[in-house]
């Protein structure tokens, strides 16, 4: 099969399986619930799982996701490792997960059900890591995978750290996934823009966590950024790092750099909703566009993968007043977003 042939295919393939998304009016049919067992029923109608349970709820929404996963790498003849970068965000989080325990002496049936299995795409076996007793033994565990350096690196800089750890890891999953969307030949605009989004709110997500979580003084919070620190000048990332600690208004001058729209802006929370929904609209785009490129196919994982979070969330969500936030935040990169 040709490669313009093979492109199509890919993309007709991701547009059924977009046409599957959950869609605004799932979002209105969830919120119009009164009780949450009128909730779970509608969930259980929407998503076709017979259970309430979240650690079954999650294995089973992520399971789908990761087929998602196999289905684009299958149908697509480039691309894999932008698709492969996005896939690692995930798997990073099982390193992560990993590291924690260890470094805290939790014994293996404590964590390992938040593990997330990956299926046929992993590189980190889950059954590997039942009985690890120290950091050290991951490095060895994890030789000849794609995270062999930056584990070792960790390991030597911040094996007391935890903290230090995590955010190291998130850092490098970032910096994969920046160098694979940079790779893309120039034709890959949408495909290199989604990533670039995606990118900038992890940078955000960092940037908060370090210093509000982590305590980290500001220029060691703004190190762990992998597109801010470049795309800002110095007095605009003090205004970022002040927003950030104070909630304090964030300013048009640097608001226009980071959203296409500022108006109504006025604190931390509200630009990352922001983004997160600048983002969808992104996704949407895409779909509207050249259909021998890999953008559709990011934006349909990039919407997958938001509505399994949204889901999962849900399921957790107690009382109408967290569904709502559920819906109206954590949904908001979703075609459920609204």
């Amino acid at each position: 099969m040709s490669a313009a042939r093979q492109f199509a295919f890919g993309n007709a393939r991701v547009r059924a399986m977009k046409a599957r998304l959950l869609g605004p009016e799932d979002a209105a049919a969830i919120r119009g619930c009164g009780t949450s067992a009128a909730r779970a029923r509608v969930f259980q109608e929407l998503v076709g799982i017979d259970s309430d349970d979240p650690p079954e709820v999650f294995g089973a929404l992520f399971s789908r996701l990761i087929a998602d996963y196999g289905k684009v790498l299958r149908s697509y003849p480039s691309g894999s490792g932008l698709f492969l970068a996005l896939l690692r965000l995930h798997e990073i989080e099982n390193l992560k997960l990993a590291w924690r325990a260890v470094a805290r002496g939790y014994p293996a049936d404590r964590w390992l059900a938040y593990w997330r299995a990956l299926g046929p795409l992993e590189s980190l076996k889950r059954d590997q890591w039942r009985d690890l007793a120290s950091l050290r033994q991951i490095v060895g565990l994890v030789r000849g995978t794609p995270y062999a350096a930056i584990v070792s690196t960790t390991f030597r800089s911040h094996e007391a750290d935890p903290a230090a750890a995590e955010l190291a890891f998130d850092h490098w999953a970032s910096r994969e996934l920046l160098s694979a969307a940079q790779a893309l030949p120039a034709t890959e605009r949408r495909a290199r823009e989604l990533a670039v989004a995606l990118l900038r709110e992890r940078d955000l997500d960092a940037l908060h966590r370090g210093i509000t979580t982590y305590g980290l003084a500001p220029d060691l919070a703004v190190g762990c950024t992998v597109l801010l620190s470049n795309e800002l000048r110095a007095e605009a990332l003090a205004k970022l790092v002040e927003a950030t600690v104070e909630s304090e208004p964030l300013g048009p001058h640097l608001l226009h750099r980071l959203v296409r729209d500022p108006h109504g802006i006025t604190n931390w929370r509200a630009l990352r909703h922001t983004l997160r929904c600048q983002r969808r609209e992104t996704c949407r785009r895409a779909f509207l566009e050249h259909p021998f490129q890999l953008g559709p196919a990011v934006a349909f994982l990039l919407l997958r993968e938001e509505e399994v979070r949204g889901l999962i969330a849900l399921t957790e969500a107690q009382g109408q007043t967290a569904v709502d936030e559920v819906l109206d935040h954590v949904l908001a990169a979703s075609l459920m977003g609204t």
